[in-house]
């Protein structure tokens, strides 16, 4: 030492020394407010919008620019579900798709996720024939910290989400009772916060929710629904645990369907997802744990399961699809990532289902460390951007 003091040749290099360690395997855009994605269907067109004067990324710890808005056409089988991933794996920005996913071990910088002909709706007036989902991390964490976030905690709740107008046990059965609304709600896939528009109470129509669900044990497809459960021309069904198949319930039983929250844009915001049994009471009912339930082939990487809904079956309540009434909902707020690893599961917002009462424990979130401490970056989940038709409101 000098006086104390580190000679300046030994200071810089270990300034240098420590500047490459805050950038190493650092992988991700640098802020996404620098662009947008969006898909059109009419062409099969994936477009990364360079919206500002500049689009930096970090891979493998070294900063790239992206020059100018790309786009990039997908080839496809039509009837043949595909998921296309989009990515970066050079230092000049090349925007490039494959049907093989990123492994979160290699070079690549994720972009986004496009399900195509995820659902052909025999109305072609509302048929919306893929799924956009956005992929683009920050550079606020090391590849190896995004894999493990990924694959042990995945994608969590955060703010808003209440249901409102919802009807416990009603006098009259029917299925506008059996509607409800979803407030704006926030969820946090790892490092990027994802804002859900508020979805309003819909009417009762052959769309009004976006279902998906079992046809085989690991086989998920996509459907719409009229009510935010699954039914027969009797009683509401549920899943056979094993084989994926609908089994129709009976009279004075108790099935739960799910609500899920989700990365994906427009109306796969909230999906609806059966339940796997029925019961013989409410507290039965609410003791079924999603957790439990075969994921295999489910193909929404980011999720979150938010709310259980029990319904109560009535052979007199054939003024509502399914013969049922809302019996409870009640919070689960569980990441799909994590549904086969213990964790502890969240409870917030606290739902009080038999008073319809519902109460919001943001003094949680005061004291719960994210990244959005590091790097705040909110994403919308509709944009201008994207092209398609929306499945429901």
């Amino acid at each position: 030492t000098e006086n104390g003091y580190l000679p300046t040749a030994t200071s810089n290099i270990i300034a240098m020394d420590s500047a490459k360690w805050v950038y190493i395997n650092r992988m991700g855009f640098v802020d996404n407010t620098q662009s947008a994605i969006g898909f059109r269907a009419s062409d099969s067109t994936f477009t990364l919008y360079k919206t500002g004067s500049i689009l930096q990324y970090l891979r493998i710890g070294k900063l790239c620019t992206i020059p100018a808005t790309q786009s990039l056409k997908i080839t496809y089988v039509a009837g043949r579900k595909s998921a296309f991933y989009f990515y970066i794996d050079d230092n000049v920005g090349t925007l490039e798709v494959s049907t093989q996913a990123w492994t979160l071990k290699d070079t690549k910088v994720s972009v986004a996720i496009v399900e195509w002909d995820f659902y052909a709706h025999p109305d072609t007036t509302i048929r919306k024939n893929y799924l956009l989902l956005d992929e683009r991390h920050t550079d606020a964490m090391d590849r190896k910290v995004n894999y493990y976030l990924h694959t042990t905690i995945g994608t969590r709740y955060q703010l808003g989400g209440q249901i409102s107008g919802e009807q416990i046990l009603p006098a009259t059965a029917s299925s506008a009772n059996n509607q409800f609304k979803i407030a704006e709600a926030e969820i946090d896939d790892e490092d990027v916060s994802h804002i859900l528009p508020v979805k309003g109470e819909p009417v009762t129509a052959s769309h009004a929710w976006t279902l998906y669900h079992r046809t085989a044990a690991n086989t998920w497809v996509w459907d719409t629904l009229a009510v935010p459960y699954t039914y027969s021309a009797t009683y509401i069904t549920y899943e056979n645990p094993t084989t994926g198949a609908a089994v129709t319930s009976q009279n004075s039983r108790y099935v739960n369907s799910y609500i899920l929250f989700t990365t994906a844009k427009d109306s796969a915001r909230f999906i609806v997802v059966p339940g796997r049994a029925h019961f013989t009471s409410l507290a039965l009912a609410q003791g079924e744990d999603p957790k439990l339930f075969n994921w295999t082939g489910f193909n929404l990487p980011e999720a979150v399961i938010m709310y259980r809904c029990s319904w109560f079956t009535g052979s007199g309540y054939g003024g509502a699809l399914g013969r049922v009434k809302l019996a409870s909902i009640t919070t689960v707020s569980q990441s799909i990532a994590s549904t086969s690893i213990p964790y502890p599961v969240e409870s917030d917002p606290i739902y009080v289902a038999d008073s319809g009462a519902i109460k919001d424990t943001l003094d949680a979130h005061n004291s719960r460390i994210n990244l959005r401490a590091l790097k705040a970056t909110t994403i919308s989940t509709t944009s201008p951007l994207t092209g398609g038709g929306d499945l429901s409101a």
